[in-house]
């Protein structure tokens, strides 16, 4: 069992100092971890990337295939900055579920944090005057 050290301690002759992780027998890693000295490591499934294919190395996704890239959010950026005014822009962040801090903020920001929200598309769909 992998258990990792939050006590200075030793077991079998060798110390073990607090963050440092060992494996060692489950009997003698429950009775660490029940007095506090240590806690249990998740041990993580491996993931075969290669879809059981064996020998075959694993192709780089494509550069359209890449979730944010910097270009796509500049214009991104570009777009919700001349679509919309800086109030109707806030109102739109609201209009689909972004929690927008009651302060007093500049329009970059406010287009950060729909871009970091992933709701830049759903905001360039609404129609210019979609509030009145």
């Amino acid at each position: 069992m992998t258990i990792q050290f939050k006590l200075k301690s030793r077991y079998n002759g060798k110390r073990f100092y607090p963050g440092e992780q060992a494996n060692i027998p489950e009997e003698v890693a429950k009775r660490l971890v029940n007095c506090g000295a240590a806690f249990f490591i998740e041990e993580k499934e491996v993931v075969d990337l290669n879809d059981g294919k064996e020998g075959e190395p694993v192709a780089p996704p494509i550069d359209s295939e890449l979730v944010d890239s910097e270009e796509n959010s500049k214009d991104i950026h570009k777009l919700l900055y001349n679509k919309f005014n800086k109030d109707i822009l806030k109102e739109a962040a609201m209009e689909v579920g972004i929690l927008v801090p009651a302060i007093d903020q500049k329009k970059d920001d406010l287009i950060a944090l729909i871009i970091a929200e992933g709701k830049a598309e759903e905001v360039l769909a609404l129609p210019v005057d979609f509030n009145e």
